[in-house]
């Protein structure tokens, strides 16, 4: 509650929830809390009308170290609460959240105006810079789609197919010229995008965008 700066997905692939978590754990520290209580002591628990409900595969598992069992608590049960055929028991199991599924998460639990949008193997184009710093701008809370190419300075420049991974925006996109700049929050840090003394272009930055969901916290 005091830092959600470190929650952490490690190696699971659960960061849609974790994006919906780190923004709720700002927006509503008591919610977020009680929401941990409520899992660790009953089994389930209620964020408004998102009801959450794990298997017991899930609520039995001890992840792995480094990863924290306070982070599969509220993270992994929130995964493993959304699935309907196969239960998410373990850091190594497929934790894919759609932009739909995350939507989801903002609109039940209370988050209002909530915008989407997923091209899933079509990047996006420039006039979304601008749509997107409104949102920020206005004090929603966005999460980005992309390409996890976006985050290492070795390959931000390569081609990208499809969208595999979300991040929290933490700064507006600023378009300087042929430069652009922006700070996300993935996998317990605060990244700059590009990485210090490295250049990136709009071209490369939209090359790895692949859609978004925007939301008004309560």
């Amino acid at each position: 509650m005091s830092n959600p700066n470190i929650i952490n997905q490690r190696s699971a692939g659960l960061c849609g929830p974790v994006g919906f978590l780190y923004s709720l754990a700002f927006d509503s520290p008591a919610a977020y809390a009680k929401y941990g209580i409520d899992l660790y002591e009953k089994g389930k628990a209620m964020i408004w009308r998102l009801d959450i409900e794990p298997s017991k595969d899930c609520r039995d598992y001890f992840p792995p170290p480094p990863m924290c069992p306070g982070d599969w608590l509220t993270a992994g049960s929130l995964r493993d609460s959304e699935n309907f055929f196969f239960d998410y028991d373990s850091v190594k199991a497929d934790g894919g959240t759609s932009n739909d599924e995350l939507a989801h998460f903002f609109e039940d639990a209370g988050y209002t105006d909530i915008h989407k949008d997923d091209n899933t193997f079509t990047s996006r184009n420039a006039q979304d810079i601008d749509l997107i710093n409104k949102y920020y701008n206005d004090g929603y809370r966005v999460i980005l789609r992309i390409n996890a190419k976006l985050l290492d300075k070795d390959s931000q420049a390569d081609t990208s197919h499809r969208g595999n991974h979300f991040v929290i925006l933490r700064s507006p996109i600023i378009v300087s010229g042929q430069k652009v700049g922006l700070t996300v929050y993935t996998w317990g840090r605060r990244q700059d995008i590009p990485a210090p003394g490295t250049q990136l272009s709009p071209s490369q930055f939209l090359e790895h965008w692949y859609g978004y969901i925007a939301g008004r916290p309560f």
